[in-house]
């Protein structure tokens, strides 16, 4: 895990003491850098995560079992601090969710329920009207797409900065809401990620746009290609969905919070942060198993030093990310108050892959 060897020299970098002599940063790196990278502490801690827990999605009895699995790990690797902070949510469930071609030929499709989607209430069946993206859909006119079952095909172009990420995965965010303006019965989408598997991406729509969004479910890529073939022949092409889900209630869990004191004395400490919880159709060893290995592992690493450094290192492992940051805003409420303590944050969220540059919002 490359990124855990730059996250040590981070942590670091942020944490060297003056230029008196009595701590050399260069090689201290050099050392830091050489022990991560011999060191299998993200390593193990990731597939027990996976392996012990696996998917854990907010508010779901796995992602309780997660706060309990976090916090020991934490305590047995020797923090000097752990402790547990309370976070609630609209709970979003997932019952069943399914999807069929029906004209012109009869063809189960890969599908799962888009995050936050409201449920088809018993199947549906309409008509199916195709766009190649999320533009195209707020050009239609009403009349076109009202009562309809609304596929956007657009498709991810892969890219080492993620920007074909941010620029495709509007159509899961805002998609179900324009689809609910123009009269849709449904919204259906490629699922967004470069995959060619038979396993569609779920993830959460928009929680700040206006309005109520309509059932939404993402398609697998092979579906998603099965569909726009047939859309480009001759004839309507129908679709039965029906999506079990919706939300029911609220979730809870916890913020959990490890800490190493700093040798100093001056309160500060650093903050380095991964999302604790999944989405339930994997085990989140990516997204964010990766982050959570590598911050716990880190922060380990350099507080075990011969000398501690003069900040303390905090790692937040946040609940409900996935659904719309509520460990994070949770974390930034009650702390408020001690904001200037806080002389970095970062965050490992983006897998576990070669870092390839440094870019910081830091004047």
């Amino acid at each position: 895990m490359t990124r855990y060897v730059f996250l040590v020299s981070l942590l670091v970098l942020t944490n060297c003491r003056d230029s008196s002599g009595a701590f050399d940063l260069h090689s201290s790196v050099a050392d830091l850098q050489a022990q991560a990278l011999s060191d299998d502490t993200a390593w193990l801690l990731l597939e027990s995560l996976t392996t012990e827990i696996g998917a854990r999605m907010g508010g779901s009895e796995a992602d309780a079992r997660a706060v309990v699995w976090a916090r020991r790990k934490m305590q047995d690797m020797g923090f000097d601090r752990v402790w547990l902070e309370h976070v609630d949510f609209p709970l979003w469930l997932r019952n069943a969710e399914t999807a069929r071609l029906l004209a012109p030929a009869a063809q189960q499709l890969d599908v799962t329920a888009l995050g936050g989607s409201p449920g088809t209430n018993g199947a549906i069946r309409g008509e199916v009207i195709h766009f190649d993206n999320l533009e195209a859909l707020e050009a239609a006119a009403h009349e076109i797409v009202e009562g309809k079952i609304v596929f956007i095909s657009e498709r991810m172009a892969r890219s080492r900065d993620g920007a074909g990420y941010g620029k495709t995965v509007r159509q899961r965010s805002r998609g179900p809401f324009v689809a609910a303006t123009r009269g849709a019965m449904a919204l259906l989408i490629r699922s967004v990620g470069t995959d060619a598997d038979g396993v569609p991406h779920t993830g959460m729509i928009s929680g700040s746009q206006p309005g109520s969004p309509v059932p939404s479910a993402a398609l697998s890529h092979p579906s998603a290609d099965l569909l726009a073939g047939f859309l480009d022949g001759p004839g309507p092409v129908m679709v039965e969905l029906d999506l079990d889900c919706g939300f029911d209630g609220r979730g809870v869990s916890q913020n959990v919070i490890g800490e190493f004191e700093g040798s100093g004395d001056s309160g500060e400490f650093v903050v380095v942060g991964a999302h604790l919880d999944s989405w339930d159709l994997g085990t989140g060893a990516m997204d964010d198993g990766a982050g959570v290995a590598i911050t716990m592992a880190a922060a380990k690493l350099v507080a075990d030093q011969e000398q501690r450094p003069q900040r303390g290192i905090r790692v937040v492992l946040f609940a409900n990310e996935e659904q719309g940051v509520y460990g994070g805003k949770a974390y930034a409420a009650a702390h408020a108050t001690e904001l200037a303590q806080h002389v970095l944050g970062a965050e490992s969220d983006l897998g576990s892959g070669r870092i390839y540059r440094f870019l910081s919002r830091v004047s």
